[in-house]
């Protein structure tokens, strides 16, 4: 569910064009490119079981499916047009941001919507995205939850692979990952702690059932206040420590 079908999200900028793609349209011209719902169908057929490609989520009960698998993702983008503006929080799903730019409410509703159906059914979800952002929630409501970067035109043969156990996950963070929406910056000795540290992963020999895991805090920011800007401050802002720390 979610946005597993769209191979633009999986690609970011700097692909078929500079700023990425607003659609599909472009990929239907290239070969071997292939989309993670397509993938998983094509899988399904190889080994008898069933896709069901619900975007939305909306059909959901908790009897229907033995998994769900529920891509989140950020819009294409590069250079200056996926900078976030100054004082704007690294939290995925924020609602508001002054350029319009780099808000995924919709991803946190589907993804509750999914749990609060079916409470029972194991959830995987992927994201793709160009940066680590601070995905709290997102991690919460979720059974697994696997950082894709931008897989782009094989993210569908690629990713399915993994849940089914056909390839260990093998990839390790090069670069802390936030526990704060306004985590931009986490030096060493600055006495902050990243939710994920450098070299960071999981592989299938790793065992953490989700019931033996505690809840991540969840801090609802939209705005980082930072103290050496301009800017005026607001209702749900934080104030970072260091001039750097606030910084986009």
């Amino acid at each position: 569910m979610g946005k597993a079908r769209w191979i633009h999200l999986a690609c970011g900028g700097w692909t078929m064009g500079w700023q990425g793609q607003v659609n599909d349209d472009v990929f239907d011209t290239v070969d071997n490119a292939v989309s993670l719902i397509k993938a998983l169908q094509e899988h399904s057929n190889r080994n008898n079981y069933t896709v069901v490609d619900d975007e939305e989520g909306k059909g959901m009960l908790n009897s229907d499916y033995d998994v769900i698998i529920h891509v989140i993702a950020e819009d294409p983008y590069a250079e200056v047009y996926g900078d976030l503006d100054d004082g704007e929080s690294l939290m995925h799903h924020r609602n508001q941001s002054r350029s319009g730019r780099h808000t995924y409410p919709e991803d946190l509703i589907r993804l509750k919507h999914a749990r609060d159906s079916a409470p029972t059914t194991p959830i995987i979800t992927i994201l793709y995205s160009g940066r680590p952002l601070y995905v709290n929630e997102e991690i919460n409501l979720s059974d697994a939850f696997v950082a894709a970067w931008l897989p782009c035109k094989q993210a569908g043969p690629g990713l399915t692979d993994l849940p089914f156990g056909a390839v260990n996950f093998t990839g390790r963070l090069s670069m802390k990952w936030p526990d704060h929406p306004c985590q931009f910056n986490i030096r060493k000795g600055d006495g902050q702690l990243p939710r994920f540290p450098y070299s960071y992963g999981l592989s299938y020999e790793d065992t953490h059932p989700r019931n033996d895991m505690p809840l991540l805090d969840v801090i609802e920011l939209n705005t980082c206040l930072n103290p050496c800007s301009d800017l005026d401050g607001e209702d749900n802002t934080w104030e970072s420590p260091d001039c750097n720390l606030g910084r986009s």
